[in-house]
């Protein structure tokens, strides 16, 4: 088979100490505050909502939107978790033994 442009690399790859996108993102979003991100979070299921009901077969906007939507259950979820197990500790009292 012949390799043909098309099938060549679209870009450069990155250089070995290039940030991953992970870290990237983190440094990107560092400095809003946990509003900004909740009405960013809110902003972009809404933009997702709008292209899906224009074109119902998007299913990259679907899977999207999907995550975003376990994201705001995420932390939704989180105080309620850590309640629960503040009264889980309130019940069992205090140890007075140490675990060795």
């Amino acid at each position: 088979y012949a390799l043909l442009d098309e099938d060549e690399p679209r870009f450069a790859p990155p250089p070995a100490d290039a940030p991953t996108h992970r870290q990237r993102a983190a440094d990107l979003y560092r400095a809003f505050t946990a509003e900004e991100k909740q009405q960013l979070l809110e902003t972009k299921i809404k933009w997702l909502e709008d292209r899906i009901e224009k074109n119902p077969d998007d299913q990259i906007a679907r899977r999207l939107k999907d995550e975003l939507d376990a994201v705001v259950m995420a932390k939704q979820e989180g105080p309620k978790m850590e309640e629960g197990r503040a009264r889980a500790r309130a019940m069992r009292g205090e140890s007075t033994e140490k675990l060795e």
